[in-house]
């Protein structure tokens, strides 16, 4: 008797087990904007207390403003040392090099300053 292969009638049926409700299936965010306008309500309420904790109204203010105009973007921007380019080596031109060569490379790489080096030898193998 022959085996695998497909066979019919074998497997999941379709939807079997993705049928949830449409509750089950909102996701977080919607769930929450459901609740914007109370949210905000207590935010402005915590905001204009006087009597609450300065840290209080200060987060409460700050929460409004991100939610009514966005929070502030950051700037992330990746260069080399010197601002340029980051530098890569294709690892695949080292193989076939020696130990011997290799070391070599690493002294010359560490003396004009493009890596930092293994100063603690933890990349040497034990003799």
């Amino acid at each position: 008797m022959a085996r695998g292969g497909k066979r019919p009638g074998a497997g999941r049926k379709p939807g079997s087990s993705t049928k949830i409700n449409a509750q089950q299936r909102r996701t977080l965010t919607e769930i929450a904007r459901d609740h914007t306008v109370q949210a905000i309500g207590v935010l402005t309420s915590i905001m204009s207390d006087t009597d609450a904790p300065a840290a209080a109204r200060a987060t409460a203010a700050n929460s409004v403003l991100d939610r009514g105009w966005g929070r502030p973007t950051q700037d992330h921007r990746h260069g080399g040392p010197t601002g340029g380019a980051i530098p890569t080596i294709d690892v695949a031109k080292l193989k076939g090099m020696t130990d011997t060569e290799l070391e070599a490379l690493e002294r010359a790489l560490v003396q004009i300053g493009i890596v930092d080096g293994d100063p603690g030898g933890e990349g040497r193998e034990e003799d």
